[in-house]
């Protein structure tokens, strides 16, 4: 990570008897050309455990409620983009490389999962339309980090099983 890094899009994905998986990509400013700088021989340790490193799924709520039976979550795929554009500019300084700055964009948040309606309220909402909201809270070791949604619009879905019996 560069002086003036900014995180321009996050994914989180979550799924059944599957690792969370993060993916961040970042927009720099500009920096000097890198000097060399030798391995410190004796590192020091780190203090505490890892922030959230490889997380469990503790649960998936809609409008502030746990999705339990009759309904379940199978997965869950947040995306959140910032459009962050790096703008290149002729360099004042040769010793400075990358963008001269980041145009800020509109940010777009998309949120895709599969879910069993296995009541008929969930799959109103859906086929409504019905704007709620959800979370999911991830966590390991006495940490907890949760993702909140605050306004989610139900747009698709396809709640058509092929045969009975079936997800």
């Amino acid at each position: 990570v560069q002086k003036g890094m900014v995180v321009d899009q996050l994914e989180i994905n979550v799924a059944a008897e599957q690792k969370v998986t993060e993916q961040f990509t970042f927009v720099g400013m500009a920096t000097n050309a890198p000097s060399l700088s030798t391995l410190d021989a004796t590192p020091t340790p780190a203090d505490s455990a890892p922030v959230l490193a490889a997380p469990d799924v503790c649960r998936i709520a809609e409008n502030g409620t746990t999705i339990v039976g009759p309904d379940f979550g199978m997965r869950m795929a947040i995306t959140i983009n910032n459009n962050l554009q790096a703008v290149n500019t002729l360099p004042v300084d040769c010793e400075v490389l990358g963008p001269s700055f980041i145009r800020d964009g509109s940010q777009s948040v998309r949120v895709s999962g599969e879910f069993v309606f296995g009541s008929k309220g969930f799959l109103d909402k859906v086929m409504a339309g019905t704007p709620t909201n959800f979370s999911v809270r991830l966590h390991k070791q006495n940490r907890a980090l949760i993702v909140g949604l605050p306004r989610v619009t139900l747009t698709q879905g396809n709640p058509a099983a092929s045969a009975k019996n079936q997800t």
